[in-house]
């Protein structure tokens, strides 16, 4: 027990080491994005479901706008998924498995950044490992509260991010193919557990209905990461993996939960429920990999469930040299890994003061731009990506209209880019004059000629940093902004 208290003491230290990283640097071009939800509130949005937004604005209600309080959130719950991970394991195993999974979840690099980052991935990783814990409660006790809280709790990871579906597949696969766990299909406990998650989930599944299915048909036909073919996409998904779970850790944490299925282990229940809830995911996204399509932050939950039976089969054979070393090596890179990671935001490094610091001069200066621009009947900007479109509403706080021209368009109505065309749709503006951003290398990003009745270029918007331009925006004046129905043009 002492050692179960000096662990936790540990983890609330790290705690307040990220609570001081996430005030450190401005947010990044999603969190701003996911910031400007927050001020939308809706039960859906075109790319994700709606607990990120709900979750940013009750932190920023309390710690402000800041980057802290945007990223409150996803330092605390990271905080409550490391002490799930303590007591899962202390009550499967014993502490010293509990302590292993809690501490070796704070070396993963996916992990340790996402758990300062204010995504979708924060909340969806909390209630995962809730709902899974939940199910252990469930299971062991018997106990209809636990199974209606494990629903719930599924209900909101996918109200978090779709993929958690997989988890309620995962959970599925465990009560079918382990024989304790096809005594409960007798009863009605699974039924109101499953109940219960679509009742959590149920505004979600509404919200698409209205809207078209527009974020189940996104999430069901998403645009491919990389740019190659079948073998060499999977090759550097799987590459990939190395950076963000780990160099050693990745493979090993996959043959953890490979090895939940041996025949050693399938029949045991501790080892069959961790491996069901990790195998659903590590495979489809090793599958999709192949189509270019998953990104490498997808896996995510998959090494997250591995990491308890990983600490169980580590303390297992922790006496011999070789396993001790290849442990040891395995952290260390992990830590080596997310030390380089914490360092990048705070480097004025060209890239880093282009993409995160450099937006207070960018926002100076469109400012200077509208307050030339006649405020008769109305001024708006626009940008086409969300990307540009987040961070200038973001440092804008609501001060003027910030919104984004869709990339293609038959009736505007029918064809939504992002949320933005959604809370704020950019049709609301016709007749209004506007100012248009976007990044240089790309040009207005939109047919400047039929949105306007006139345009002017105006100097480009520069980041500087040490003297030198490391980034540029083009900027224009549009007056009389006509609207975005019409047959599909290409942009300029």
């Amino acid at each position: 027990m002492h050692k179960v208290r000096q662990a936790v003491l540990l983890l609330a230290l790290i705690t307040l080491a990220r609570l001081a990283f996430a005030a450190s640097f401005p947010p990044i071009d999603d969190e701003a994005y996911y910031w400007t939800w927050s001020r939308h509130l809706d039960w859906g949005y075109p790319d994700h479901p709606p607990l990120i937004a709900l979750l940013v604005r009750a932190t920023t209600a309390l710690a402000g706008d800041g980057p802290l309080g945007l990223r409150l959130g996803p330092v605390l719950l990271a905080l409550g998924s490391s002490l799930l991970l303590l007591d899962t394991g202390r009550r499967l195993w014993d502490a010293r498995v509990g302590i292993l999974a809690a501490l070796w979840y704070q070396t993963v690099p996916a992990f340790a950044l996402g758990a300062v980052l204010a995504v979708p991935d924060a909340p969806m990783s909390f209630f995962w490992i809730l709902t899974v814990w939940l199910v252990w409660q469930a299971r062991t006790t018997g106990r209809v509260a636990f199974w209606l809280a494990a629903g719930a709790s599924l209900g909101l990871a996918v109200q978090s991010k779709l993929p958690a579906v997989l988890l309620g597949v995962g959970l599925m696969g465990f009560l079918v193919a382990s024989p304790p766990g096809r005594t409960w299909w007798t009863r009605p406990h699974p039924y109101l557990a499953a109940a219960a998650a679509v009742v959590v989930a149920a505004p979600l599944i509404v919200w698409n209905m209205h809207h078209r299915w527009i974020l189940l048909a996104r999430s069901s036909s998403p645009t491919p990461w990389t740019a190659l073919d079948g073998w060499r996409d999977a090759a550097l998904f799987a590459a990939a993996q190395l950076g963000y779970y780990g160099p050693l850790a990745a493979p090993l944490l996959v043959a953890a939960a490979v090895r939940t299925f041996s025949r050693e282990h399938r029949q045991d229940p501790r080892y069959a429920l961790w491996g069901w809830a990790a195998a659903p995911t590590l495979v489809a996204t090793a599958v999709g990999s192949l189509r270019g399509i998953p990104k490498p932050h997808w896996p995510a939950p998959g090494y997250l469930m591995a990491l308890v039976p990983a600490a169980a089969l580590w303390t297992a054979r922790a006496s011999g040299a070789g396993w001790r070393r290849l442990g040891t090596w395995a952290v260390a890179l992990n830590l080596a890994v997310v030390a380089v990671v914490h360092l990048v935001p705070l480097r004025p490094t060209p890239s880093v003061a282009g993409q995160l610091w450099g937006w207070p001069q960018v926002i100076r200066r469109i400012e200077a731009d509208l307050a030339a621009t006649p405020a008769e009947p109305g001024v708006v900007v626009l940008a086409p990506s969300y990307q540009v479109a987040g961070q200038l509403s973001y440092h804008f706080r609501g001060r003027v209209p910030v919104t984004t021209v869709p990339r293609r368009w038959s009736a505007f109505s029918e064809v939504r880019d992002d949320a933005f065309a959604l809370f704020l749709p950019a049709q609301a503006f016709v007749d209004d004059n506007a100012i248009v951003v976007n990044d240089a290398a790309t040009g207005p990003g939109m047919p400047l000629h039929r949105l306007f009745r006139r345009v002017e270029r105006l100097p480009d918007a520069v980041v500087v940093s040490g003297g030198v331009v490391v980034r540029r925006f083009v900027v224009y004046r549009g007056y009389g902004f006509r609207g975005v129905t019409g047959p599909p043009v290409r942009p300029q």
